[in-house]
Parts: structure tokens; C-alpha cells; sequence
């Protein structure tokens, strides 16, 4: 994550891998309940989700490419109908 990145999610904590190794039982609950971010070298590298949080996102990406797809084919239907008008 970059600066803004930062910024925008404020709450989401930073623990870098060594600390993430050491104490790896008690971050793995943390991450049940909310998200962590695992850096190195000071820069976020990874991040932590609980498997129902990773299976909510998926299902939203699916939804939303889906819904993308719809608008995609209207869209090339719409000029489809432009080219065949000749406008």
C-alpha cells in the first residue's frame, strides 16, 4: 500500500513480518476479526484476511464483473446500432 493507502485505512495494522513470526497464534485471531498488513522493510507487502473475509470479497468481485459484463455488451450492442445506422 502506498501513503494514501495509509491514510484512507488508518485502522488496519501494520506488523512486520518478524513481529508477525514471533507472536504468529495471537495475529492469526487478530485476523479473524479485521485485517492485518504485514510489511518488510518498512513497505506493506502482504495482507492478512480471515477465510470468510477473502469469500465475501470474491463474491463481491464476481457480482461486480458481472454486472460489468452486462454493461459491456449493452454498450457494444449501442454501437453496434451506431455503425449499422451509418451516424
Amino acid at each position: 500500500m502506498d501513503e494514501t493507502s495509509r491514510e484512507a485505512n488508518p485502522k488496519i495494522q501494520r506488523v512486520s513480518s518478524a513481529e508477525f513470526v514471533r507472536r504468529f497464534s495471537a495475529y492469526c485471531d487478530v485476523a479473524l476479526a479485521e485485517p492485518i498488513v504485514l510489511t518488510r522493510n518498512g513497505r506493506d507487502r502482504l495482507m492478512v484476511i480471515s477465510v470468510e473475509r477473502y469469500k465475501q470479497l470474491l463474491a463481491f468481485a464476481v457480482m461486480h464483473a458481472e454486472a460489468c459484463d452486462g454493461v459491456n455488451d449493452e454498450v457494444a450492442e449501442l454501437e453496434d446500432l451506431i455503425r449499422r445506422s451509418g451516424t
